[in-house]
């Protein structure tokens, strides 16, 4: 019986460590993509409704993201983010800026 219990234990803490990596990665990601484009990042939420313009063109592991971002001049934009392929370190963002 303890054995059935710290089997499970194990399993359901692998699993939470595993989605908290995936998070701090995905984050990770997405503020390289923004310095890397010159971008500072002022928001950044999860839409639950919503897949903006991607609605169509995304799949079960996508995540899009509503953002508004700061070019170098100052001016603030808003946009569409989809971050794909987080599992396994590959990934790619796709942004479409009103």
């Amino acid at each position: 019986m303890l054995v059935y219990v710290l089997v499970t234990l194990a399993v359901v803490s692998g699993a939470f460590l595993l989605g908290r990596y995936q998070i701090l990665k995905r984050d990770e990601h997405i503020e390289a993509w923004a310095v890397q484009q010159k971008y500072q990042i002022v928001a950044i939420k999860r839409p639950w409704l919503s897949l903006g313009p991607f609605l169509w063109r995304t799949g079960e592991n996508d995540q899009v993201y509503k953002v508004e971002l700061r070019d170098q001049t100052g001016e603030n934009m808003s946009g569409w983010l989809r971050y794909r392929g987080f599992l396994f370190g590959n990934y790619e963002i796709d942004l479409e800026v009103e």
